[in-house]
């Protein structure tokens, strides 16, 4: 394992980059708009929530890389109630994909109608690049491991 590399996951790990998605409402039946904190915004680049609002019109098409991918944590999500660990690509504003992760949940009224969606979105692209690279030297390792047992 080269030295630059070697450290890679170790380093990331206490920086994940998080976003409180508190609030991401959808439309209630008093139709009011969603709330979102800036540091969800900015993970997917841009300046301030009204701006995300603004330019965001279809999620599953300008976020999402894999709309299956945005229908399955839609379909999870309904049934259980809650999703860990969702991990998705997506888009930022400025065409750009990450890799992202999220832990959210359904809130609901007393009367067990989905109100809006809170969790927690990290940018795990730097996580994603390192594990990427561990694969591929483990593959170089395995084939010079094999290399030498056959001479």
């Amino acid at each position: 394992m080269r030295a630059d590399n070697a450290g890679c996951l170790l380093k990331q790990a206490p920086q994940y980059k998080k976003a409180l998605l508190l609030h991401l409402k959808l439309k209630s039946p008093r139709e009011e708009a969603p709330v979102l904190k800036l540091a969800l915004v900015q993970v997917y680049g841009y300046d301030s929530p009204q701006e995300m609002l603004e330019l965001i019109t279809d999620i599953g098409k300008q976020l999402y890389i894999d709309s299956e991918r945005r229908a399955e944590f839609s379909d999870l999500l309904q049934q259980q109630g809650f999703i860990k660990n969702f991990e998705y690509r997506c888009y930022r504003k400025d065409s750009d994909i990450i890799w992202t992760q999220i832990d959210a949940q359904c809130v609901r009224d007393s009367n067990g109608n989905l109100q809006y969606y809170e969790g927690i979105v990290q940018d795990i692209t730097e996580r994603k690049r390192c594990e990427a690279e561990l694969r591929r030297q483990l593959e170089e390792l395995q084939i010079e491991i094999d290399q030498t047992k056959r001479q």
